[in-house]
């Protein structure tokens, strides 16, 4: 990248944008050039870039055009969904990840794919979302990104608990508590532990539930954190209706008992 294109951009990013579009005004109407004056437009951003996506679509993709055609599907996926055009919104997504794919971007990957997963999943498209909130989940997993790891895996445990998954639920639940614990997220750790709960209550194993109801209490009350305390409570209160109080006390006792033992 040339000097001249490096400062140009940085007059962009600090918001100088008549002074880059003097500069712009000024050179050979390249794609990068193009990219550049439309990233200093205020109207028509849609089409506009559209553009400019047109424009990369017909030059070889390697290392030095790939970053400024992500960038520019990016911003018509942006423009996209500002504008309600979901037809448009979901042609991009698709092809925003294709071409993030054969260069071997696996962050980019996994952050689109992300996006359409939930996009889908607001259509109400589960069967679709679901493959695709599993491959993110994976990844997610690979590569160590804990907080799509707790944002895709809790949606993805959602899914399997509907559908009745929950050895699969409990197992994921295990990552996503180690992700909330190193990234000290205590509300994904009680929306976890609830889910993980809820798969023994399920089993039967009434005592396993409410002991690890209880275990994270106590964890999230050292750590101060009142408010995922709170969760863990609410839902200590609905396994005292379910159960009824005098069960849940004599779990509660069986607890404690197992405590002073060890």
């Amino acid at each position: 990248m040339s000097t001249e294109i490096q400062s140009c951009r940085q007059l962009i990013a600090e918001g100088k944008t008549k002074q880059a579009l003097d500069w712009l005004e000024t050179q050979k109407k390249t794609p990068q050039i193009l990219l550049l004056w439309t990233m200093c437009q205020k109207e028509n951003r849609l089409a506009l870039w559209e553009n400019v996506v047109n424009l990369y679509r017909n030059l070889e993709l390697n290392k030095e055009t790939y970053p400024d055609r992500i960038l520019a599907l990016g911003q018509v996926i942006k423009w996209s969904r500002i504008g309600y055009d979901h037809p448009r919104y979901l042609q991009y997504l698709q092809e925003i990840i294709q071409v993030a794919e054969t260069q071997n971007d696996d962050l980019q990957v996994l952050h689109w794919k992300s996006v359409l997963s939930n996009f889908l999943l607001q259509k109400g498209d589960i069967a679709k979302a679901k493959p695709l909130l599993q491959e993110a989940v994976h990844q997610a997993i690979v590569l160590k990104q804990r907080l799509l790891l707790i944002s895709q895996g809790t949606l993805l445990c959602s899914i399997w608990m509907s559908q009745g998954e929950f050895e699969k639920v409990a197992s994921l639940c295990l990552q996503i508590d180690q992700a909330a614990i190193e990234r000290n997220n205590w509300i994904a750790l009680a929306s976890s532990r609830n889910m993980r709960s809820s798969c023994w209550l399920i089993r039967r194993s009434n005592l396993q539930a409410v002991t690890l109801l209880l275990d994270t209490g106590d964890f999230l009350a050292q750590k101060g954190a009142i408010a995922a305390l709170n969760l863990i409570k609410a839902r200590l209160g609905e396994l005292q209706l379910i159960l009824g109080k005098p069960q849940l006390l004599s779990f509660i006792q069986q607890r404690n008992a197992n405590i002073n033992q060890s």
